[in-house]
């Protein structure tokens, strides 16, 4: 006979309720609402115009006519869901249509699917999107002016404060910006291994070749440094911790620094500065190391 001791009862609750309360789930419940009343629409359609169909081929064309407008119309756009992570946090989700998402340290987007459309927003931070293939369904992610087009692809998106690129792992993309009404959308096609960044006034920079596995590392929690300017490294870093390393000496700032560090590992990268640098700790508080010369 089985043995059903209470705490493996326990886990299988926990485990439900978990289930039960996740945003994947959320986002199927919300499709399926949404396509259960669409359907219950047409039935109602049917039966108001079925009694119709008997007084003549009028009221039968009117009424097929009718059913081919209802069933071509989009289903109503589930409510968005918004998927977040904390600073330090990278996390993986897999949507409703088999599409996965990594989501990259205090991350925001927003999902919102139709029948006809998937809709995204990358609020701020990083993400990764491996793109389920749907021709019939476009997987769109917008963030700020910008937006990338895909059917069925993976790619990175970079949204942080002055600084926007888009990076093609697999497949092809558009990526689109409209810098605002008078000025027409500009459009640049990427293919593998190619990254595109987009300055604040909404001009593209030619397409260039770019390390991918460099670029994805902190979806393995790593940061690729590439001869990479001390200033934008720094930006990095701090991302991952809520207490930052700063460094005050500008010539400091604009040397190029390499190497692979752990995302989040304040301490060992003040280390590697400072040894790199010649720099020493001047300053610590709850939320900044400073260092300097």
């Amino acid at each position: 006979m089985t043995d059903l001791r209470t705490g493996s009862i326990d886990q299988v609750w926990n485990a439900l309720g978990e289930l039960r309360d996740s945003v994947t789930v959320a986002e199927a419940r919300a499709y399926a609402d949404a396509e259960a009343e669409r359907i219950q629409r047409q039935r109602k359609f049917w039966r108001r115009l079925l009694p119709l169909s008997v007084g003549g081929g009028l009221a039968l064309a009117t009424a097929c006519a009718a059913v081919f407008v209802m069933t071509n119309q989009t289903v109503p756009a589930s409510q968005p869901i918004l998927y977040s992570t904390k600073v330090g946090e990278i996390r993986q989700e897999k949507l409703a249509d088999g599409s996965v998402i990594v989501l990259d340290t205090n991350t925001r987007i927003e999902v919102a699917f139709t029948a006809n459309k998937r809709q995204l927003t990358l609020l701020s931070g990083q993400g990764h999107f491996d793109v389920a293939h749907n021709p019939q369904r476009p997987f769109v992610v917008s963030f700020g002016k910008n937006s990338v087009t895909a059917v069925g692809t993976s790619f990175d998106i970079a949204a942080f404060p002055g600084v926007n690129a888009v990076t093609l792992l697999t497949g092809r993309v558009i990526v689109a910006v409209k810098p605002g009404n008078s000025v027409p959308t500009r459009e640049v096609v990427l293919n593998p291994g190619q990254q595109v960044s987009i300055a604040g006034n909404g001009q593209f920079s030619r397409p260039r070749k770019v390390d991918t596995g460099a670029i994805s590392a902190w979806q393995q929690g790593q940061l690729d440094l590439s001869d990479m300017p001390v200033s934008d490294a720094l930006m990095l870093m701090n991302r991952y911790s809520t207490r930052k390393i700063v460094v005050k000496d500008p010539d400091v700032l604009n040397n190029k620094i390499s190497g692979i560090f752990q995302a989040g590992d304040t301490q060992s990268a003040v280390d590697a500065l400072n040894t790199y640098f010649g720099l020493t700790i001047k300053e610590q508080t709850e939320n900044e190391i400073i260092i300097g010369r």
